[in-house]
């Protein structure tokens, strides 16, 4: 997932090497040049929505100028060629090109969908919900991996499990999860 330390890392070092006009002696002058047209590999160059910048919030219209969603997000940036994610104070969304609210600005993190389900935090708990956003396994984990061959790796305090994507325990021996996840335990 792409944050705005990413985002404004990549400029600067587009910046460095002079290759962006909103940049001025290696520093960022134009934020809004980072705004600039969202992509989506769905919809042609005349009907990309546009990510603008309105009493330094942002939000999301189509190229005719119609406002898909009102100028109150902190960020908006597209992030998988179908989605917008949204900031609100601390707390993160998502939003279709349309603008239509697909998570609400409620979440501290969220991945992209992996095998159709999408890993969330809420709260410093963690769950899955659907394309639509819609809450697949509830938010009860204390540290979760994105499902990989149909299981996810989770842990609920000092146990761990893998899991399906009903949210059922299907083994509590984990000591493959680096080799299946590629993540070393401590």
């Amino acid at each position: 997932m792409i944050d705005m330390k990413r985002i404004l890392l990549m400029g600067a070092v587009i910046c460095a090497f002079g290759m962006m006009s909103a940049c001025k002696n290696g520093t960022i002058t134009d934020t809004d040049s980072f705004a600039g047209k969202a992509t989506d590999g769905e919809v042609s160059e005349e009907t990309k929505p546009m990510v603008f910048k309105e009493n330094n919030l942002y939000g999301l219209k189509d190229q005719s100028g119609k406002i898909l969603l009102n100028p109150e997000y902190g960020a908006v940036w597209e992030t998988d060629g179908k989605y917008y994610e949204i900031h609100k104070g601390t707390y993160k969304g998502l939003v279709d090109r349309h603008g239509n609210f697909i998570l609400q600005p409620e979440y501290n993190s969220f991945g992209y969908l992996q095998e159709g389900l999408r890993l969330v935090n809420k709260d410093g708990l963690y769950g899955w919900v659907d394309e639509q956003g819609k809450v697949v396994i509830p938010f009860k984990w204390t540290f979760a991996d994105d499902f990989k061959d149909g299981k996810a790796y989770v842990e609920q305090g000092d146990s761990s499990y893998y899991i399906n994507k009903q949210g059922q325990i299907i083994s509590n021996n984990t000591d493959d999860y680096e080799q299946d996840f590629g993540k070393q335990l401590p």
